[in-house]
């Protein structure tokens, strides 16, 4: 199975990690320390997810454009394929998923396939920050207690059966070209560029327009994450136009999120963490 362009393994939690661990340049030490590891268990858990699909070197375009302005010229030879994960609630077989590709007649089909599917991750050969482009089936509404009003389709193209997903896709923030702020642009992108046409940048392409403009005291790269200004700047350089309010006025704080969420259009909240645990309250 190594030496296939694919691998097809029972889902698990553990599994899962052991994937991460082996396609990335992380160890399972770190894998299992990350809080993801812990919302990816209850997200399958409860998406009932039963198959991963490997899809060994992928090339995706926002890394290949990190790696291009960044990772490429590192000292330490960082590779430039990753690999995609794609996930279903069903128990897909080896030989019925091989004979499917061969053209044969199967009991697995692309319908069922497609109807099954959960989504994909890209994972990054990156020692730390290696969770890329992520889209997953949201969770269902549960009687209207959840609503996800901020999504769009995905289409993954599995060696030519095409799959699709409704979701907003998700990245892990790379200390290093994306931090937070750019990741959550990034992911706001996506959404907006459907909605305005606009294209849809790479985080390193993000960072870049962000502090093209901006007086900087030191290089952009590593990113220790944009000021608002600098925020304001990359979306006015996708010829929108940015909208700051504070949480001060609660009526004018509510109407504006329920104006862009009813339209469609993401919006990025910052905020601080305060522990009132201890007097006077310490703010993080």
């Amino acid at each position: 199975m190594a030496d296939r362009s694919y691998e097809i393994h029972p889902y698990s939690i553990n599994n899962l990690i052991s994937i991460l661990a082996s396609k990335s340049k992380a160890c399972p030490e770190t894998v299992k320390e990350k809080l993801h590891k812990v919302y990816f268990e209850g997200y399958f858990g409860t998406l009932k997810a039963q198959t991963v699909i490997v899809e060994n070197d992928y090339i995706d375009r926002d890394y290949l454009d990190d790696y291009l302005g960044y990772y490429g010229s590192c000292f330490i030879p960082y590779e430039r394929k990753c690999t995609r994960l794609h996930f279903f609630n069903i128990d897909v077989k080896d030989n019925e998923f091989g004979a499917l590709l061969k053209g044969d007649v199967t009991n697995c089909t692309c319908d069922l396939l497609n109807t099954a599917y959960l989504g994909f991750m890209v994972v990054k050969p990156l020692p730390q920050t290696f969770i890329g482009r992520t889209c997953l089936k949201t969770y269902d509404d549960d009687g209207k207690r959840r609503c996800f009003p901020v999504v769009r389709d995905y289409d993954s193209n599995l060696y030519g059966m095409k799959l699709g997903v409704r979701s907003l896709a998700f990245q892990e923030q790379d200390h290093v070209v994306s931090a937070c702020a750019t990741s959550a642009l990034w992911s706001i992108f996506h959404a907006t560029g459907m909605l305005f046409q606009h294209p849809i940048l790479s985080p390193v392409e993000i960072t870049k327009i962000a502090c093209e403009s901006m007086p900087i005291e030191t290089r952009f790269m590593p990113n220790e994450g944009l000021q608002t200004i600098q925020m304001a700047q990359a979306i006015r350089k996708l010829d929108m136009e940015p909208l700051l309010i504070k949480a001060d006025n609660e009526n004018v704080f509510k109407s504006t999120l329920y104006a862009y969420i009813n339209c469609g259009i993401p919006l990025l909240l910052g905020f601080s963490i305060v522990d009132v645990s201890s007097s006077p309250g310490i703010m993080y």
